[in-house]
């Protein structure tokens, strides 16, 4: 195989099982800074430079073909990105840096760069630094500039900002994980900065059409020291347990968020502000304590155990009462209920146990010879000169 590197001063580099080739005034191409490399899964090979040339291969660079005729000249190339999706199909933006120019430039091409079409409409009047294609849903596409981050569900037809709470600060790189579903962006001076996308690749015109719809919730650790009294001298917000649910609202108005165990009982309810679009409410992971105490007493009534032994285990909720502990939800599983304007969606939620404590003294060594041994096997030495046998 080919491994490609895009290099300041020596243009485009390949290294494969022969010696390292250069491709910086090879086959035409007329740079020495190749500024953005991507290879897509299909072999076609997408090169930007700074001199805003965007060239591209599809016989493994053999043969290379610039295609940037119709593309503004004199900005450099600040991104090129293939879709996972379309072969033919890729993204470009340029950058203005150079001439004092804030113009937002973002392009897309469907037939491998001999046309290209403007997506930049809609976007804040500052450079396009990255451009990425969703890896879940291929009419995502999100816009890294000076001024955040944007996203179009619909290939740049219309974009909006992503998320709230990053501030506007130019962003240089992002990566949206494959597995996780959340966009990790770099940003300039600011750190990095994490978004859960999931909601947004999930969104259908199905569920748009919904007064209110509840997107997947990740299952919370439980801890052991949940059962205990908050520190008086020590600060453990940033510590404390919490579940992010998200949910689409059909309308403006008041949310009304449930916490319902196993028993169909109601042990957490709360009211934020929703607005029509994608809401997130992030829960603390707490109960409220009337409402636990009366799901406690109904568990109890079907429960089979009865009698002294036990009982502290069948009463988490009155034992943490009576004891000023923080209030924290059993594990088990759940269900978040949110109810809007009338309407209400739910999705599962669950609350694993904590992990089993490791014994901290180590166990008695079993002796070879004994019936519980276990140890290694008696074999006979491998004869080098052995042959395989059929």
């Amino acid at each position: 195989g080919n491994l490609w590197f895009g290099s300041w001063t020596q243009g485009l580099l390949r290294l494969s099982d022969g010696p390292l080739v250069s491709f910086s005034h090879a086959e035409g191409m007329s740079s020495d800074a190749a500024r953005t490399l991507l290879e897509d899964a299909s072999g076609v090979i997408w090169v930007g430079t700074d001199d805003g040339h965007v060239w591209v291969t599809t016989s493994g660079g053999d043969r290379w073909e610039k295609v940037d005729a119709k593309l503004p000249a004199e900005r450099w190339i600040s991104r090129v990105t293939a879709s996972g999706k379309v072969r033919e199909r890729a993204y470009v933006a340029l950058n203005g840096y150079r001439n004092d120019d804030i113009t937002p430039y973002l392009y897309v091409t469907e037939d491998l760069g001999k046309s290209w079409r403007s997506i930049a409409a809609g976007l804040p009047a500052a450079p396009v630094n990255v451009v990425r294609e969703d890896p879940v849903n291929a009419d995502i596409v999100y816009a890294g500039t000076d001024r955040g981050v944007y996203v179009s569900r619909d290939r740049g037809a219309r974009w909006q900002v992503l998320g709230t709470g990053l501030p506007q600060v130019p962003v240089h790189d992002f990566l949206v994980h494959p597995r996780e579903r959340e966009l990790v962006a770099a940003t300039h001076g600011r750190s990095a900065w994490v978004v859960d996308v999931l909601p947004v690749q999930d969104l259908t015109p199905a569920i748009e059409a919904k007064a209110v719809h509840v997107f997947a919730i990740n299952p919370v650790a439980g801890e052991r020291d949940w059962r205990s009294r908050a520190p008086r001298w020590f600060d453990d917000s940033d510590y404390l347990p919490k579940s992010t649910i998200s949910f689409w609202s059909g309308s403006d108005g008041e949310a009304t968020v449930e916490l319902v165990d196993a028993n169909a009982q109601v042990v957490q309810r709360v009211t934020t502000p929703a607005r029509r679009g994608l809401n997130q409410f992030t829960w603390d992971v707490r109960v409220n304590p009337e409402l636990a105490l009366a799901a406690e007493k109904v568990a109890a009534s079907k429960s089979k155990e009865t009698g002294a032994e036990g009982a502290l285990a069948r009463s988490p909720y009155a034992e943490s009462v009576r004891l000023g502990h923080r209030l924290y939800a059993i594990p088990g599983k759940y269900e978040a209920r949110v109810s809007v304007a009338g309407a209400s969606a739910t999705a599962p939620l669950e609350i694993k146990a904590p992990e089993a404590r490791n014994p901290r003294a180590k166990p008695v060594p079993k002796i070879r010879g004994k019936d519980d041994y276990a140890g290694s096997v008696q074999r006979a030495t491998p004869n080098p000169r052995a042959r395989e046998r059929d």
